[in-house]
């Protein structure tokens, strides 16, 4: 049988301190309960109504994120770790369980908030923070984005330092660490201590305020509900079992009827990728059977093996209509290669809209025709004849007149997305109707998807990567990235990449020369979504913790739409 729990009905004004759950920490004593002996707080109801608030939960997967990839595991962290720093829901750093960092060529050092305390009255040390680091690197939730932390040490004698080793230069690399903290002999434990606005109860599957953190729980009670498979949560959602649902996850851009939402900064990308290579190796068969390795066309359209017809292609996409209409205007238009929010914000360096004023004039100078049809023909082959003859004059005004082939660009997209096909669908038209004419190929499977674009046999593809905060770009840099197996970057390119990565460049010195190559086309950044109760309003949610700012949730006013949602843009 459900309970029902009191919502706090006193505004919380807090410091700033206790808006960071920097309170005091004292020992413990006998009037400081341990965990789950439920201590008896003052709380005043709003009105006379009762709330229950009740997450989702897998029991097997635990408490320790730590410990596991699950990601509902990691939505209860929120509510129980500290965490060492916090991104907001502006997309800036804060300052957690760390007080703030120096960085020098490899060498990163770490200064701890010892002042911050376990439930249980006991300091984070430096320690705690180490051996945090180290499990993380580790662990199947956070172990790619560490991957380039070659050592993390505390310093002899030291009280209130940590000193990691990098691999590569990363002067962003602080805004990888919205990690929890938890003590260091517990990294492995299924429930570790606890150090922010709940702890666990002791009676039951359930959360109760911490009492060091009292005023920044604004539920005397959280009922955890067990799930059992992915396909409940939205089903749970809405018949009302759960309270709240985050999910980063395009199938849920349309909403949900049964609750209210409110969006969060994401770094997921979504984008338009270009085939660079205009040859791939392809094993062939000597007449005695020795296999040997042969290159062959792949058929990559001139246009977009050039980085001024990538730019053309770029200059008539208008993502204001993409996001609009696939995505329900959930995210924001991408006018640069990096978020405008977040570590390495940039001012964005092409328009939101379409702008194909002087694409006429660009194809033209390439050599393009403009046929009667109103298509793109791509320039005629020369054939190679000796000058002065007016014979092989003639031929070669035949050859010109009878060479014109139609521009035709193939375009990939994973159609079991229906968003993905939908904007694949609408980048076609958009590219058609400006004269270039698209074949756009359908890859109903995921592995059928990979393999079209393996084989690079096409000249364009929809993609979407989910970007480390840090705006690690090693996803396309990398030879080994998620999305370099198309790209031939120019030498100029990588340097200036590791440069920027270092801190000698600047954001828009880097995105300058990205928008000068074009080797892949931002479309939009999607948002994430939180889904919760239309009894509740209040939640400003970020990518580090759906609760950001928990405290201040209250009870919805009956007069506020029930479509009411708060989506970055």
């Amino acid at each position: 049988m459900k309970k029902s729990f009191m919502l706090k009905g006193v505004s919380l004004l807090l410091s700033i301190s206790m808006a960071l759950g920097l309170s005091s920490c004292a020992a413990r004593t006998e009037e400081q309960p341990l965990p789950g002996e439920e201590e008896q707080i003052d709380r005043q109801p709003i009105e006379l109504s009762q709330q229950e608030f009740i997450l989702p939960w897998y029991r097997s997967e635990g408490y320790n994120p730590y410990m596991t990839n699950n990601s509902l595991t990691l939505q209860l962290s929120d509510l129980l770790f500290e965490k060492l720093v916090v991104i907001d829901p502006n997309g800036e750093l804060e300052w957690r369980a760390l007080t703030g960092y120096s960085i020098q060529g490899l060498s990163v050092t770490l200064k701890v908030n010892t002042s911050l305390c376990y439930t249980d009255g006991t300091h984070i040390g430096v320690q705690d923070v180490a051996a945090v680091l180290q499990a993380a690197r580790v662990s199947s939730m956070y172990g790619a984005r560490f991957s380039n932390v070659e050592n993390v040490t505390v310093p002899e004698g030291s009280t209130d330092t940590v000193e990691i080793t990098l691999y590569q230069p990363d002067v962003r690399f602080c805004w990888l660490l919205d990690i929890p903290v938890m003590p260091a002999e517990q990294v492995t434990a299924q429930k570790p201590m606890t150090s922010a606005r709940y702890t666990y109860a002791k009676d039951a599957d359930a959360l109760v305020p911490d009492p060091l953190r009292a005023e920044l729980a604004p539920f005397d009670r959280i009922e955890l509900w067990e799930m059992t498979g992915k396909d409940a949560l939205s089903g749970s959602m809405n018949i009302g079992a759960i309270s709240l649902y985050a999910t980063e996850d395009e199938s849920c851009a349309n909403g949900m009827g049964s609750s209210r939402q409110a969006g969060f900064y994401t770094n997921t990308l979504v984008f338009l990728g270009f085939n660079a290579h205009t040859t791939a190796m392809e094993t062939k068969y000597l007449e005695d059977g020795t296999p040997t390795q042969v290159a062959v066309s792949t058929g990559v359209s001139p246009l977009v093996a050039s980085a001024t017809g990538r730019q053309i292609i770029n200059s008539l996409l208008d993502r204001t209509q993409l996001l609009e209409k696939v995505y329900y205007n959930q995210g924001h238009v991408a006018t640069g290669f990096f978020n405008t929010v977040g570590a390495a914000a940039g001012d964005g360096m092409f328009s939101a809209s379409a702008q194909p004023e002087e694409v006429q004039q660009k194809l033209e100078q390439l050599g393009y025709t403009l046929g009667m049809d109103d298509m793109w023909y791509l320039p005629p082959e020369e054939k190679k004849t000796d000058a002065g003859s007016a014979e092989d004059t003639q031929q070669k005004q035949d050859s010109t007149e009878n060479s014109l082939t139609k521009v035709n660009l193939r375009l990939v997209v994973y159609s079991g997305s229906s968003y993905k096909r939908y904007l694949a669908q609408m980048v076609a038209d958009t590219l058609t109707s400006a004269g270039l004419q698209v074949e756009l190929i359908e890859c109903v499977s995921m592995e059928n998807y990979l393999q079209k674009l393996n084989s690079k046999e096409f000249d364009m593809y929809i993609g979407e990567i989910k970007l480390y905060n840090n705006m690690d770009l090693g996803a396309f840099f990398k030879p080994d990235g998620a999305a370099a197996f198309c790209l031939q970057l120019p030498e100029t390119l990588t340097q200036a990449y590791a440069r920027w990565r270092a801190g000698s460049s600047t954001t828009s010195v880097m995105e300058s020369l990205l928008t000068k190559e074009m080797p892949w086309a931002p479309l939009l950044w999607r948002s994430g979504m939180l889904y919760y109760s239309k009894k509740l309003t209040g939640f400003t949610p970020s990518e580090s913790s759906v609760f950001y700012g928990m405290e201040n949730i209250s009870l919805a006013a009956e007069e506020v739409s029930e479509t009411d949602a708060d989506i970055p843009s």
